[in-house]
């Protein structure tokens, strides 16, 4: 192989490994709902399925298992499921709510880990970023 080729196949696979992160803007006391999508479940329902939704100081916000019917979470915080999206809700936006939130997602063996960007501002606005999945 060339060195054309080989550095067009590593550009291939940088944009691969991409993923799509949302930043959202937020003011204190609103209700607000944070989508992590996933494509585990694009090619039909699977019955193994784990998510954990973790605050930007990494206390463990919603817990959802999917094959046990179990969801658990800190007061003022709920979770949503339907195949291809679990949606964390923040009954009403506290100051440390601010900051990255991770929703990590798994099945069996495998998993992946997104990042939604909570941030003051007017709510309703919706900003798409570019970041790396922290397994790679």
């Amino acid at each position: 192989m060339d060195m054309t080729g080989l550095m067009l196949r590593l550009v291939l696979l940088c944009f691969t490994l991409e993923v799509t992160a949302i930043q959202l803007h937020s003011s204190p006391a609103q209700t607000l709902a944070l989508p992590c999508r996933y494509d585990y479940e694009a090619q039909g329902s699977i019955p193994q399925l784990s998510l954990q939704w973790r605050s930007p100081s990494k206390q463990l916000l919603c817990h959802f298992i999917k094959h046990k019917a179990y969801r658990n979470c800190t007061a003022g915080y709920s979770v949503l499921y339907v195949p291809g999206n679990v949606t964390l809700v923040i009954d009403k936006v506290k100051e440390e709510d601010f900051g990255r939130h991770v929703c990590s997602i798994s099945k069996r063996h495998d998993f992946v880990d997104y990042t939604i960007q909570l941030v003051r501002g007017t709510g309703g606005c919706v900003r798409m970023l570019s970041i790396d999945q922290s397994n790679w």
